[in-house]
């Protein structure tokens, strides 16, 4: 199995010298500082992510909508401003692009290991999320494993504000 902390640290470390270290005069620009922060704070995600261990975290680095991702890290990359050294751009272009693909190999890897493929699943939201919950509320209280005394109750987290909120049972006509 490829080492992947081992390349994390390699590209870290080259993208900490091309920001630190280029830049003079004859050679450019160096990387601005906030697109080093957000460039390293994708690396660290995507190790963290691939710490987690799971096929759903490799699907949101190579084409989730969240976080860290190719195009994410590429649009990062594309808008370094004109003047910074290409050397340089080429460099962590490349370094990510070769990242990536140990990503994917690794992501295969977990997918065999795992023995689950879950590329035909399309994972959306629900349509609506409450009366998603109010359902399986229903079919647990129906449920014949549990007695009629046990209190069921659905909730919501919000992953926005971090609130969660009780939902509200709807009176079914009779």
């Amino acid at each position: 199995m490829i080492n992947l902390k081992r390349t994390f640290l390699l590209l870290l470390l080259g993208a900490c010298l091309a920001a630190a270290g280029c830049g003079s005069d004859d050679e450019g620009d160096p990387i601005p500082a906030d697109s080093a922060a957000t460039l390293q704070a994708q690396l660290d995600n995507i190790e963290a992510r691939l710490d987690n261990g799971s096929v759903g975290a490799c699907d949101d680095i190579l084409s989730g909508p969240r976080g860290p991702n190719v195009d994410a890290v590429n649009q990062t990359i594309a808008s370094l401003p004109d003047g910074v050294d290409q050397d340089v751009r080429s460099a962590l272009q490349d370094g990510f692009d070769q990242l990536f693909s140990l990503v994917d190999d690794r992501c295969n890897e977990l997918r065999d290991e795992a023995g689950a493929d879950a590329s035909d699943v399309d994972f959306r939201p629900f349509p609506n999320l409450e009366e998603s919950v109010r359902e399986s509320v229903r079919a647990i209280r129906e449920s014949p494993l549990l007695p009629d005394s046990y209190g069921v109750t659905g909730w919501i987290y919000d992953v926005k504000d971090g609130r969660i909120r009780e939902v509200a049972e709807v009176a079914e006509a009779v």
